[in-house]
């Protein structure tokens, strides 16, 4: 494709992008608010506790990782995006990435409806069944509570890990071909970092809708400033600010 027609893909996908992002950091926001603010909503501190909340408030959950699902066909069309424009500049990133694009994201929203299936049924099992109170009931709960299959545990690590080497890769080379800010470059770097290492439970999705927000001003065109030369030169260029 000459850079001019590349340029044209650009201006004419830009809106489906910016709109995929919006529509994935909307139902980040909707989904940690449902399962935080109704499905944990009494913060049960005991495995008894969460089996029985979930059991109460299954269909919430199930909505809130239906909504993840289509979050994570949003955030394929936002990583597709950036990564067709990324490689037109830098050719040093590796092609058969886009299989990762493709596969990656699906996985992550498969595995994570997958996950909460299995809890929903473990949940059932739990409160259905004898005892469910007292160190009888607490005892019961951490039985049943053992991990998922394999398949649920396959579907999650594999969409988890491709989910997070496409930001890690797909951000520093968008910074280093100067379509995005090094801000936006290390905030994408971060989230990818905290897909496989959740170390502040919740701090992700947080960040990552400040990164897919940064995506809607430079895909719209909307950046404080001006975005960089690279958007309208089509090749690498140096990040004004950097």
């Amino acid at each position: 494709m000459s850079n001019q027609d590349q340029l044209a893909w650009e201006r004419r996908l830009a809106p489906l992008a910016a709109l995929a992002a919006a529509v994935a950091a909307g139902v980040l926001f909707t989904q940690i608010v449902l399962e935080q603010a109704v499905v944990l909503a009494d913060r049960p501190e005991t495995t008894r506790g969460y089996l029985l909340a979930v059991d109460e408030h299954a269909g919430t959950l199930i909505v809130s990782r239906v909504m993840q699902a289509i979050g994570s066909i949003a955030l394929l069309v936002v990583l597709w995006y950036l990564f067709k424009a990324t490689r037109h500049r830098r050719p040093e990133l590796p092609g058969v990435l886009i299989y990762l694009v493709y596969a990656g994201p699906l996985l992550y929203g498969l595995g994570g409806l997958l996950g909460v299936l299995d809890q929903i049924d473990v949940a059932d099992t739990f409160a259905s069944g004898e005892p469910t109170l007292g160190e009888e009931g607490e005892e019961r709960a951490d039985d049943l509570s053992g991990s998922p299959g394999v398949p649920v545990i396959a579907t999650s690590a594999a969409g988890g890990l491709a989910v997070a080497i496409l930001f890690v890769l797909v951000s520093l080379n968008a910074m280093r071909a100067g379509l995005v800010s090094r801000f936006t470059g290390i905030l994408g770097v971060i989230v990818g970092a905290l897909t496989v290492l959740p170390l502040f439970p919740g701090g992700s999705i947080v960040i990552e809708v400040f990164w897919l927000g940064s995506l809607i001003a430079l895909f719209t065109d909307r950046w404080p400033g001006g975005r960089g030369r690279a958007w309208s030169s089509g090749r690498a260029e140096v990040w004004p600010t950097a």
